[in-house]
């Protein structure tokens, strides 16, 4: 990428995402366990909201992904924070954690936001007891860079992997294999509008997605560091 975008990274970034996901057959989280997990953050994560529940993903890096829908469950439950920069998203066979763009605070860095995660996982007996059940991780940056006013993005400076001037509009998504990680890195680039004045965007966002030889927790931070590493060749200040 250019200087110019270089330079905006800390700007650019609007969300980090770490998540694990588990083994249904193994381990599945039921309502009633989701709402005892609730009860014990509600004070730091006092917003409740519902959305709809997204698929079971296995990423290979020799093959098509594995999607599957969970079965009989209703939603999926978003815990956030009072200031909304941090959320908690849990599902039957999924949990991650957040940290959004907000208006006073900065991007607190990788290794501050994992921390956080990685209290979540270890911290809360049903989460620490299961950890030998999951069966994915991911960790994806999302970053907006917004247009100036009456002059097309050009790709080759915004994003030199893509080998266009000037672009009207883009929708894609690469997949590239990570071995290192048994996964996959997923790219999606795409313009958007974002706001009550419809600024326009372009969306650039990455996520690995795989999982770690030996699921122990000190294999699973040491994935997670590989994994941002990563991230870093296209964010070179995530």
């Amino acid at each position: 990428m250019s200087d110019k975008i270089n330079n905006k990274k800390n700007d650019s970034l609007v969300e980090l995402v770490l998540g694990i996901q588990f083994n249904e057959n193994k381990f599945k989280l039921s309502e009633n366990d989701i709402f005892n997990y609730y009860k014990s953050i509600e004070k730091d994560y006092p917003i409740l909201e519902e959305k709809e529940i997204l698929a079971n993903v296995i990423d290979n890096p020799s093959g098509q992904a594995k999607i599957s829908v969970p079965d009989n469950f209703s939603s999926r439950k978003h815990f956030i924070s009072i200031g909304k920069e941090k959320l908690i998203q849990l599902q039957s066979s999924k949990l991650w954690f957040n940290w959004r763009k907000s208006t006073d605070k900065s991007y607190p860095r990788f290794d501050a936001c994992y921390g956080i995660f990685r209290s979540i996982i270890t911290s809360y007996p049903l989460f620490k007891q299961n950890i030998i059940n999951i069966n994915q991780l991911e960790i994806t940056y999302s970053n907006h860079y917004e247009e100036n006013v009456g002059i097309p993005f050009n790709l080759n400076e915004n994003l030199r992997i893509i080998n266009l001037d000037k672009v009207k509009d883009v929708n894609c998504q690469i997949s590239i294999p990570q071995e290192s990680l048994n996964g996959n890195m997923n790219l999606k680039i795409l313009t958007a509008f974002k706001g009550k004045d419809l600024k326009r965007i372009l969306v650039f966002e990455i996520t690995n997605r795989g999982i770690c030889n030996k699921i122990t927790i000190e294999e699973i931070d040491n994935w997670f560091k590989e994994a941002h590493v990563s991230c870093l060749k296209f964010f070179e200040k995530c």
